[in-house]
């Protein structure tokens, strides 16, 4: 019966279905997998960048290479393990995963906890730098709009583009840049991580909308001013070119940060027409007002704030 609707009448109702429905609706006929098959190359999920190469192979064996081409438009290197925030639960799930998390107890029940500020032996760098792997992933996906990258995944890449050890902050050995100008997620990016943030971001010059959602800490008994985005990340962000930023969003910022920090990250953007800070704990009244009064006066902007999820939120506008 499907076959004999409308083709936008079928795009639509399997807009609404589960994605169990659509790979049903898909497998009805050949009208109906043509209606729907924007929907279902839409979104492409990666558990590591190497794994395009298979994803690709496997498009043009099966000629559903230029569908998917036309159709991607969502690219995400993301787990669900990831969400998991406490040490005992990471240290069940992180063996088990296949790319770029490394053991946390290495096989030994005496060896000390995973500590994310430090890459761990057992992460090797990968052959692609992580300039080069976003490059190859618009070559693929020309129309992609719109990437999430999660820090711990990207970690192999981000190793491979540095020229030395972690401990040296300055040597970077990547130039690729690319004409991306959709928007940018970096989930679970670990704070004051300012070397790993320029890698991730120095790909992304012409970038319109960008949001940084810093990871929770690992434990109760961890210090949460180190699982905050602070001075020196906005710092760096505020030293990255990426004169096409229109909206920036981050979330699990300190409490303290300078005020001239907001600042010079503001004015560092010139078409930056929104900025939303979500702090990890409220800050006090006064520093509020006097971030307020910062924005209000010295830079023209408007302001909202917002209470949810026990989080507070502060929305800047350019007027």
């Amino acid at each position: 019966m499907l076959q004999y609707l409308p083709t936008e009448i079928i795009l639509s109702i399997a807009s609404h279905a589960t994605p169990e429905t659509k790979g049903t609706i898909a497998q009805t006929c050949h009208t109906c997998y043509s209606a729907i098959v924007p929907l279902l190359w839409r979104y492409l999920p990666l558990k590591a960048i190497e794994n395009v190469d298979g994803v690709v192979n496997r498009l043009i064996r099966n000629n559903w290479i230029a569908r998917a081409t036309q159709f991607v438009h969502a690219i995400t290197l993301t787990s669900d393990s990831v969400s998991h925030n406490t040490l005992e639960e990471i240290q069940t799930l992180i063996g088990a995963m296949e790319s770029g998390y490394p053991y946390i107890l290495d096989g030994h029940p005496g060896a000390p906890p995973f500590e994310p500020s430090i890459l761990p032996a057992k992460t090797k760098a990968v052959k692609k730098s992580f300039g080069d792997a976003v490059l190859e992933l618009i070559h693929h996906f020309p129309r992609t709009s719109y990437f999430t990258f999660d820090y711990y995944l990207a970690l192999p890449y981000l190793l491979t583009s540095q020229s030395t050890s972690l401990d040296d902050t300055t040597a970077i050995t990547t130039t690729t840049t690319t004409s991306f100008n959709g928007s940018l997620t970096i989930s679970h990016y670990r704070p004051n991580q300012i070397q790993d943030l320029l890698l991730l971001l120095a790909p992304f010059t012409q970038l319109t909308e960008l949001s940084i959602q810093a990871q929770e800490a690992l434990s109760y008994s961890d210090d949460k001013d180190a699982w905050s985005v602070g001075d020196a990340d906005m710092l760096q962000l505020s030293e990255i070119s990426m004169d096409q930023l229109e909206k920036l969003t981050i979330i699990g910022v300190d409490d303290h940060v300078e005020l001239d920090v907001y600042r010079t990250l503001i004015e560092s953007k010139p078409r930056l027409k929104s900025l939303t800070l979500k702090w990890r704990y409220r800050p006090k009244n006064v520093y509020i007002l006097a971030l307020e009064n910062l924005v209000d006066k010295f830079l023209g902007w408007q302001f909202n704030r917002i209470e949810a999820d026990n989080r507070y939120i502060f929305c800047l506008t350019r007027s």
